[in-house]
């Protein structure tokens, strides 16, 4: 945002394009060329669910434990996002003073607030590189598919979505036809093949984070 003024944020509009390729889309080679790449030198990163206060799979439960082992994976640190008040002082303040690159949501991004705006159009028109974290809860359901359906449609740049524990079936998760990245481990002792996953987790998204970081949030 350039002059410091705080983006219009609209109605969601269609989108048109896909924002993340399918996470079975990115050839070796390109993910090895991004093995070295910083999160510091990229912008920071929004973790979302949806879902109400009181559901174990939403956002206020769900994505405090997410961030932490996600910011410790990318050797960062992590922090909430403030959501009272404004989504714009909330965003503008991830992009200055050194402030952590991982951040979540405690508050369902879809929820329309006082002002008849909701924080999935302020993530679209800040460009927020952001993350949909499903459990897995709501796995074997449309919830995944319905969510990422409406990040898409509001034009929100979704990195992918990251499954929280439960073990990774890729098959499956190919079937839902999602831009899946893979999943973190929610176990206190993490096992070798957890271990497997999210060092692959890591790497795609690495280069999904640093593609866009370069179309500069497109």
């Amino acid at each position: 945002v350039q002059g410091g003024a705080a983006p219009i944020v609209g109605v969601c509009r269609p989108q048109s394009r896909a924002l993340a390729p399918r996470f079975d889309s990115v050839d070796g080679a390109a993910l090895h060329d991004t093995a070295a790449v910083s999160p510091q030198h990229c912008r920071s990163l929004v973790l979302v669910a949806f879902g109400a206060d009181h559901d174990p799979a939403g956002p206020a439960l769900l994505l405090p434990e997410v961030a932490e082992r996600l910011a410790m994976l990318l050797g960062v640190a992590s922090r909430a996002l403030h959501d009272q008040g404004s989504p714009d002082q909330a965003l503008a303040g991830l992009g200055s003073g050194g402030s952590a690159p991982v951040a979540w949501l405690p508050r369902d991004p879809g929820l329309i607030m006082a002002d008849g705006g909701c924080w999935a159009e302020a993530l679209a028109a800040w460009r927020q590189p952001t993350l949909l974290v499903v459990s897995p809860l709501q796995l074997g359901t449309g919830f995944p598919a319905a969510c990422t359906a409406l990040l898409q449609r509001c034009s929100v740049p979704l990195l992918g979505l990251i499954q929280w524990g439960d073990g990774w079936r890729e098959s499956e998760r190919r079937a839902d036809r999602l831009p899946w990245l893979g999943s973190l481990s929610n176990r206190a002792s993490v096992e070798a093949e957890d271990r497997e996953d999210e060092d692959r987790l890591i790497t795609l998204l690495r280069w999904r984070w640093q593609r866009l970081d370069v179309q500069g949030g497109a």
